[in-house]
């Protein structure tokens, strides 16, 4: 999975972060371990993706 993350210089990188995942239903899906409550996380394009690459967020509406 692909979390985003700030370089500290104001840039937003994709991480590449190991997960465990728990319990899925058709819109939702449990992390039991890897990520931080509230961690960012790409939902599309992650196929296009590589560690450290720059990525522009795009808030998702609630629901979405």
């Amino acid at each position: 999975m692909y979390a985003v993350e700030e370089d500290g210089g104001g840039k937003l990188l994709a991480r590449l972060v190991p997960v465990r995942l728990g319990l899925t239903t058709t819109d939702r899906v449990e992390v039991r371990e890897g990520l931080s409550p509230g961690a960012r996380v790409v939902l599309f394009g992650q196929g296009k993706l590589r560690d450290g690459m720059p990525v522009k967020v795009i808030e998702a509406e609630e629901g979405a």
